[in-house]
This record gives structure tokens, sequence and C-alpha cells, in this order.
């Protein structure tokens, strides 16, 4: 990986913040419905055309797969070849959010080489807070625009594998799911410690706040930053990740993000256990796949 990429993910996150926080009112905006029945609004395809632009002019050989704008082929790279690297992104991730006033929204910014994420970064400009990661280079957090040295992330490890111990939640919230995905977090609520998340759960598992957050419904745009973000932090744990395809756009199983060991097959999680049936500590690899949305 170039020592520059990270800081050219850092530098989409700045263009990304710009262009979604000119859209960003606070207050309830129009929305489309997309053909999957998941809403859209304005900011979201700006957000990634803009960044598609970024990486064609600093990135040329580099492919670029957005939510909205689909696969882009390398601005520079031979015609029909896949290129080995490209940037994974999610304008908008958590529409809904956004739509309706809230500031819990962010975009989602990943580069993958040869099928593995080698930097992500989640910027949340209207929380004011950015947390990135690259391979090998650990995780951290910053308030956007300030002064103070970023902190660095961990898992938590203090439940240990006791499931019961542990705090947990659930994104989307529980009272938005139905059918399976409904009854997973129930499940998984039931005999933990429910915590209401305050950033995407991800986040609070690599913050250390929550030790698993189910994460049910979403796509390759929605996990590639907080996989690698979620290892760097200390986690043993990664859903599966699906191998490189310009065309797939889902995880093969239900992601948790955990940080241990203990049973929880579909959630993300720190330290002490392993996620998903191949239980890696790896970002996880894609494989095709349907996008429920969110």
């Amino acid at each position: 990986m170039p020592p520059d990429d990270l800081a050219l993910a850092l530098r989409m996150a700045d263009t990304a913040d710009a262009v979604s926080m000119g859209f960003f009112t606070g207050e309830v905006v129009d929305t489309a419905t997309k053909a999957d029945g998941t809403p859209v609004t304005a900011a979201d395809p700006a957000v990634e055309r803009a960044l598609a632009a970024v990486v064609a002019a600093e990135r040329r050989s580099d492919g670029f797969l957005g939510e909205e704008v689909g696969p882009l082929p390398a601005a520079g790279g031979p015609n029909g070849s896949e290129p080995r690297r490209r940037w994974v992104v999610d304008g908008v991730d958590g529409t809904v959010l956004f739509a309706a006033g809230a500031a819990e929204w962010a975009t989602q910014i990943a580069l993958e080489a040869d099928g593995e994420v080698v930097v992500g970064v989640t910027t949340s400009p209207a929380l004011g807070a950015r947390w990135w990661a690259s391979l090998g280079g650990g995780a951290w957090r910053a308030r956007i625009g300030g002064t103070a040295p970023p902190v660095r992330l961990a898992v938590s490890t203090g439940a240990g594998g006791e499931l019961a111990a542990w705090r947990t939640s659930c994104v989307p919230v529980r009272p938005s799911l139905r059918g399976l995905e409904r009854a997973l977090a129930d499940r998984l609520a039931e005999g933990t410690h429910d915590v209401a998340p305050t950033v995407h759960g991800a986040l609070m598992v690599a913050e250390g706040t929550i030790e698993a957050c189910l994460q049910p419904l979403g796509a390759l745009w929605d996990y590639a930053a907080p996989s690698l973000i979620v290892a760097e932090a200390g986690s043993t744990a990664a859903p599966p990740w699906p191998s490189p395809s310009s065309t797939a756009t889902a995880p093969a199983t239900t992601p948790c993000w955990r940080c241990c060991a203990a049973p929880c097959s579909r959630t993300w999680a720190g330290r002490a256990g392993a996620v998903g049936p191949h239980g890696t500590g790896r970002p996880p690899r894609r494989t095709a796949g349907r996008r429920p949305g969110r």
C-alpha cells in the first residue's frame, strides 16, 4: 500500500464532508425510493460522484464502487481488465437518518487491494467525528477540524467470553427490523445488555463501549471501512469478505461485529472471539449477494 493512500482517504473524507453538509439541513429532506425499496437523497450520489472524481484524478489505475453510482472502471486502467485496487464507498450511510434530519449518518470510504481492505475511513461531519484505520497501522478517532491528537481505539476485554455480561447493540435499531433479522436482534438483546447506538455500532465495538453489534442489513459499501476499523482496534473476529469481483455487493452471512471468541456467529465483536463461520481476524472478503439496504 502506498504510504499516502491513507492521506488520500482522509482528504476524500474532507471532500465528502463538504458535499454532504451542503445538503444536510438538520431537518427533513426529500427522498426518492429506489427499486429495492430503500430511500435515497440528492446527497447520496453527489458525494459518490465527488469521490469518484478524486480517485480518477489521483489514482487513475484504481477502480471505484459506490452504492449509487455502481462499479466504475479505472480511469487509466486497461480496457476490460479488473483493477487490483478499488475504492468502496457509501456516500451516505444511514440515509433514513440523514433524511429525517438526525446527525448519526456517515460516509464510508475504503480501499481494497487484491481482495483485502487496507484503508478504511468513517466520517460523520454532523457529529464532528471521524474514525479511520490502515492495515497494520491501528484504528483511530479524532474530532473533525480539532487540534487534539487522534485517540487510538481498542476493543473491550473486560467481559471476556461471558455473553451475559456483554453490552450489545444493533444497526439499524431493532424496532426497524422485521422477520428473521428482528428475531436475531431480539435474541442477542435478550441474552446481553442491550445498548442504544450513539454512533455506528461497529465503531462502538472498536471504541470498546460495547462488546458486539449485529448488523443484519447492508452491502459491501456498508461493511468495508468498519471491517478494518474493528479489526485494527484489536478484534479477532470479522465477518467473511467476498472474493474479489467488481459486481459483488454483499457478504455471505449476516455480520456481527464482536470483541471475542464466544459463540456468536452473527455479530461484530472484539478481542475475545471469532465472528462468522470462518472465524478469521481479517477484514471480511467479498461474495456475491443481494443488498437489503438501510
